[in-house]
């Protein structure tokens, strides 16, 4: 009887414990969060992440009750931000906002220092800005047709230009010449203007990037935007066809911009962080400076985000290896 008592007395003990560890982690969790929270951007301060996400921050600190962080650290094409992010502690209180570079979405010529899908967890798209196809008003191309008719009559005499390899603007410019069984020649950029000045002039024929960068441009008539590359028109441009109008059922090619965790951190934090940032992201000022940068609201939330990522992935993986695509210099 003796013994049947002391075990009854430990088990008790024991259940003791565990109720006690679940509730101490209970009580943790539901005090996220009591401390301030830092994003990382690994793009430089005063582009359109940074613009775009700092009034964001505000609002998300609004909501969630506590101080919020925004620090830039640029390097390697977002690589240097994301690394660390990636070695952050699994807590909740250091979080990435970025757009797709260094996320391995886009096939990279060198080897990332992490695993995005292991090492990383999409909390929520917030926007996605979608890329279109303008041309130089010598082009005697109205519309994408027309420019892919031209192209197959002076096969490696047009050229597109991108902001560098392996970028979402060089993979929108392969996948046309893909999808359409064109030669045209890439020529990279370190940025936009510079593409810009030499379409002017007429030293490359086709630019591939966001109509707002273009807004000037295609305003004065020095560019004309044949298509558009997102699932819908632009608004700002409601008489320019998207790609899928234009012929090519699928096509759509953008850039998000979104949040993502280190692996590791809590459900219910995550959740938690989801449905707030999705609330910031569903506003009217946030949609309103989307707009004012080319994005369009898009908002998805953890694993549906981090599905879409990995079709994205296998899209641009395929497209490279297929067609044997020059990912650098």
């Amino acid at each position: 009887m003796k013994l049947k008592s002391t075990h009854r007395v430990v088990w008790h003990v024991a259940a003791a414990c565990m109720f006690l560890a679940a509730g101490i982690q209970t009580a943790g969790a539901q005090a996220y969060p009591n401390k301030p929270i830092k994003f990382v951007l690994p793009l430089n301060a005063g582009g359109m992440a940074d613009t775009l996400f700092r009034p964001a921050a505000e609002a998300f600190s609004a909501r969630i009750g506590t101080p919020v962080v925004v620090e830039n650290r640029p390097g390697a094409g977002a690589v240097v931000g994301i690394e660390s992010v990636v070695r952050s502690p699994a807590d909740g209180y250091t979080l990435l906002f970025t757009a797709s570079d260094g996320l391995g979405i886009i096939p990279s010529p060198n080897k990332l220092p992490y695993d995005p899908p292991k090492d990383l967890t999409p909390v929520v798209k917030m926007t996605h800005a979608y890329s279109g196809f303008a041309v130089a008003k010598d082009v005697p191309a109205k519309t994408i047709q027309e420019l892919i008719a031209l192209a197959k009559k002076s096969p490696g005499k047009l050229s597109f230009s991108s902001t560098g390899f392996a970028t979402a603007t060089h993979m929108n410019g392969e996948l046309l010449k893909a999808r359409a069984g064109i030669n045209i020649v890439h020529i990279p950029y370190k940025g936009t203007t510079a593409a810009i000045t030499d379409a002017i002039s007429g030293r490359i024929e086709i630019i591939s990037t966001s109509a707002a960068v273009l807004r000037a441009f295609l305003a004065k008539g020095d560019l004309r935007l044949l298509a558009v590359t997102g699932p819908a028109r632009d608004p700002s441009y409601p008489d320019t066809p998207t790609m899928i109008e234009s012929g090519f059922p699928g096509y759509v090619v953008g850039a998000f911009f979104g949040v993502f965790a280190p692996a590791g951190v809590q459900k219910d934090i995550l959740q938690r962080l989801a449905k707030e940032l999705a609330a910031v992201a569903g506003s009217d000022d946030f949609v309103a400076r989307s707009a004012a940068v080319g994005a369009v609201k898009s908002i998805v939330l953890l694993d549906d985000f981090a599905k879409e990522i990995a079709a994205e992935t296998a899209m641009w993986h395929t497209l490279v290896k297929e067609h044997k695509i020059r990912l650098a210099e």
